[in-house]
């Protein structure tokens, strides 16, 4: 319990986006300073290596980008789940639906949807 506490300590005065962004920042400048030693290397093995430092930075910024995309669409599914139940608990005939879900349908099924989804968007 101590840890979290000292974590939500420097959480509160960082804005996360701006610590991913800042993060993600830092690993571009270190791979153009890798990037530029690249150009500047002269034996073979100094080139691998630096190569392998750029790819393990590619591969870490990757990784941010799909974090950040998986925790926007957990942010919207959580948040479409309780909208829900809140309109379930107050009796209302209306539901959301989480835009980055991915239903499998054929093609009738399929275009059955879009007719109500286009119909029920006129009210």
């Amino acid at each position: 319990m101590y840890w979290y506490a000292c974590i939500e300590k420097k959480w509160r005065h960082l804005d996360p986006v701006n610590f991913v962004m800042k993060q993600v920042e830092r690993l571009e400048l270190q791979r153009t300073r890798l990037r530029k030693q690249l150009d500047n290397a002269e034996s073979f093995q100094e080139k691998i290596a630096i190569e392998k430092f750029i790819l393990n930075l590619d591969v870490k910024i990757a990784n941010f980008q799909i974090r950040l995309i998986e925790a926007k669409s957990n942010i919207h599914r959580e948040t479409a789940n309780k909208i829900n139940q809140w309109f379930e608990k107050e009796k209302k005939s209306m539901r959301v639906i989480s835009p980055d879900v991915f239903l499998k349908a054929s093609n009738k099924a399929r275009e059955k949807i879009y007719k109500i989804y286009s119909e029920d968007m006129k009210f």
